[in-house]
């Protein structure tokens, strides 16, 4: 059994297992596989970079959204009616609260 070992590591040194005739016989099987080994690891570092741009896209979205929020809520605020009053008074506007009711046209 060490003699078959030692031969194999011999002709896989030397090269002479390129001549065997069961790598002779099977060398189209053996590349196809070697192809798809190949394949396979290109697949994982596709997706291992594919993960890594979701996670830096899923924080841009939560600091996106996050500034969102931050408008809206300054939005309105200014937009609240007693701002906008405060507002127009600061800036020395003539225009008034109206005291009547709005009428409706028929």
């Amino acid at each position: 059994m060490a003699s078959k070992v030692s031969k194999f590591i011999r002709d896989l040194l030397s090269g002479e297992f390129v001549f065997n005739v069961f790598f002779r016989k099977n060398w189209p099987y053996l590349l196809l596989l070697f192809v798809i080994m190949l394949m396979y690891i290109n697949n994982r570092y596709v997706y291992e970079a594919d993960v890594r741009l979701l996670n830096t896209k899923q924080k841009e979205l939560v600091e996106t959204r996050l500034k969102s929020l931050e408008i809206k809520k300054l939005i309105n605020n200014r937009s609240l009616r007693s701002n906008v009053r405060d507002s127009l008074a600061a800036m020395g506007s003539p225009i008034d609260e109206p005291f009547s009711p709005p009428i409706v046209v028929k």
